[in-house]
Formats: structure tokens, sequence, C-alpha cells
């Protein structure tokens, strides 16, 4: 449909997943940082982003009922310019 953005949250769900088993494959058990015999990393902190103005619906389950509207969508732009012009605003 033109002008629709939506993702599927399992996306965002495998991805954090996926990152994490990298990152902790990664790590080191070395119980110094400065042990020279690991070529692992020692973790030293995680950064959490996310995009605002989306939307997610969810069940009384917490499970999405259908893809995540995105900030970009303009999926409904003609029922949005009916209702502005509708309502005198």
């Amino acid at each position: 449909v033109d002008g629709r953005a939506e993702q599927d949250p399992a996306d965002w769900v495998d991805a954090v997943r996926h990152v994490l088993k990298e990152i902790v494959s990664g790590l080191s058990l070395a119980p110094h940082a400065d042990d020279i015999v690991s070529e692992k990393y020692i973790l030293s902190g995680i950064g959490i982003s996310g995009q605002q103005h989306g939307m997610v619906l969810l069940d009384r389950n917490f499970k999405p009922l259908r893809p995540a509207k995105l900030w970009c969508d303009v999926e409904a732009s003609e029922e949005s310019e009916w209702i502005r012009s509708t309502m005198d605003a």
C-alpha cells in the first residue's frame, strides 16, 4: 500500500538476540582484563537506543497483534485530510 511504513517487532527481538549472542561469544572469561593469553574482549558497557513515534499494538499477553506502524507511515493521509477538513482544523 502506498505510504505504508511498518516493521515486524519480532525482527527487533531477533536482532537483539543475535547481537547479544555475538557479544557473549566474544567475551573473555579471563580473570584480568590485561591477560594477554586471551584474544577475546572484556565487556565494558552496552548502549541501547530506539526510535520513537511508532505504534505497537499488543494483546493481553504482550504479543504484537500486527506489524508496528512507524513514524513515517503516511498510509492514512487522505483520511487525515478528510478529518481535518471536516473538523475545520
